[in-house]
């Protein structure tokens, strides 16, 4: 009975939230914030279920064995995703249907890359971001990258995991500075340069393009790491089908992307991770994907409060000690507890999990009721705010890297999102590069008059 309640519920819900999205005006099979949140969060968040709930994978099974958990887990989960679409269906009734007939108009005027000051600066960022990039390696030590070990291209005896780890969450500095740049700028500039050769089919834009792709992925897999290349390429499919196809997906690039995307997962856990066969790896990564965040969900509930006191906003950011608190590392600590061995052997882990996971550790049941529905209302808001602004390369990049940005909430802590430095800066660099040429004026975008 209990098996069967379990089905039910889980089969029906998804139809309950198709239903709701309707009512919101966000269309899942068009790109934006909010439909590409919701996909994630269908992933990350719900698809699992099933695997911890019957015992299927035996790997998991060692860790999820107390049913009553999985239960308040699933259904936490389920009533924060519904009060997320609701928070979409109440903005879309405020501000209006989200998908506009003409999101994009290559027409319009092309800031980026057409003023000639807008191009040096665009280019001098690439080059700094590269440039940051060569430091953090060197600061690294070219003996010590991940990746090299992983070729046989260095003698370090250290494991990958741990040369990975010294590269991420134990490295010696300020790593989300350096991030900002060789992931974040680079990453947003390579997208844009892909979009500017897409509209202007020039060979110098696709030549500089190249070139930036290949440093963005050299600085993503520099550190073995498999989800930042993963988003890369969503974000140069999302960059192309924006531009021509209209944000729409259609089904050859559903079909495309579900090919390609197992087969590189597999072959990064085939050649990464150590998975015996590609089957394997293929199905690694879906398991990672589907239960890893549900998983860590799990320790949380079985940490706090009993192990653990609830942490009461120990856990959020305290820029410059202005709060008399210590920040508490939430993810690295229940990793700790959870696998206290990887410590001993110096390898500094985390346990992320969905964005309510944090507001559970900080404020018990309270912390999950009340910022659903508001994350629901607000990125639909800004959504409709990005529609108001030139649809101009640079924005389309920021644009998707919003949606990958935004998409953490599937997967990461609700505190990186509400102090956003990161944010401020790519919008501060957006603003500049944009705006200078301009004497200081963006001008604002209206659809309507765009329409043909």
């Amino acid at each position: 009975m209990e098996e069967f309640l379990f089905l039910f519920i889980y089969i029906f819900l998804p139809v309950f939230w198709l239903i709701l999205l309707n009512k919101s005006g966000v269309k899942l099979l068009t790109i934006s914030i909010p439909s590409i949140l919701i996909i994630s969060i269908f992933i990350y968040q719900y698809l699992g279920y099933p695997v911890l709930f019957f015992f299927i994978n035996d790997y998991s099974a060692k860790f999820v064995q107390d049913r009553e958990i999985i239960w308040k887990i699933f259904l936490l989960s389920s009533f924060t995703i519904t009060f997320i679409i609701i928070g979409m269906v109440v903005a879309g009734k405020n501000f209006g249907n989200l998908h506009l007939k003409n999101q994009f108009n290559p027409n319009t005027n092309l800031i980026l890359l057409d003023k000639q000051l807008s191009r040096y600066l665009f280019y001098l960022l690439l080059i700094i971001s590269i440039f940051i990039l060569y430091i953090y390696l060197s600061k690294v030590g070219w003996n010590n990258i991940a990746l090299f070990s992983l070729l046989n291209l260095s003698d370090q005896s250290s494991s990958i995991k741990e040369l990975r780890s010294n590269m991420g969450n134990a490295f010696e500095g300020k790593y989300h500075w350096y991030r900002l740049f060789m992931r974040d700028f680079l990453s947003i500039i390579s997208i844009a340069l892909f979009g500017q050769y897409l509209i202007r089919k020039k060979s110098i834009y696709f030549l500089i393009f190249v070139l930036s792709f290949l440093v963005s992925l050299v600085s993503m897999l520099s550190a073995t790491e498999k989800g930042p290349v993963l988003w890369y390429l969503i974000s140069l499919i999302l960059m192309y089908v924006i531009i021509n196809n209209d944000s729409r997906l259609k089904l050859k690039y559903l079909i495309g992307l579900g090919i390609f995307a197992p087969l590189l997962l597999g072959l990064i856990y085939v050649n990464f991770m150590n998975a015996p066969s590609l089957i394997k790896g293929i199905e690694y990564a879906f398991s990672r994907l589907t239960t890893g965040q549900i998983q860590g969900l799990y320790h949380y509930f079985t940490i706090f409060p009993d192990q653990v006191d609830f942490l009461f906003g120990r856990s959020f950011p305290n820029p410059g000690g202005l709060m008399p608190f210590e920040p508490y590392s939430l993810s690295k600590s229940v990793h700790n507890i959870i696998f206290p061995h990887k410590s001993l052997q110096g390898v500094v882990g985390s346990m992320p999990t969905f964005y309510w996971g944090e507001m559970y550790a900080n404020f018990g049941y309270l912390g999950v009721i009340f910022p659903p529905f508001f994350i629901g209302y607000l990125l639909y808001s800004l959504n409709i705010l990005i529609f108001k602004l030139p649809m101009t390369p640079i924005m389309l990049s920021i644009y998707v890297y919003l949606i990958s940005h935004y998409d953490g909430l599937a997967t990461a802590s609700l505190s990186k999102f509400l102090i956003d430095i990161k944010i401020v800066l790519v919008l501060f660099i957006y603003v500049f590069v944009v705006s200078i040429p301009n004497k200081g004026i963006i001008k604002y975008f209206n659809s309507q008059k765009q329409k043909a």
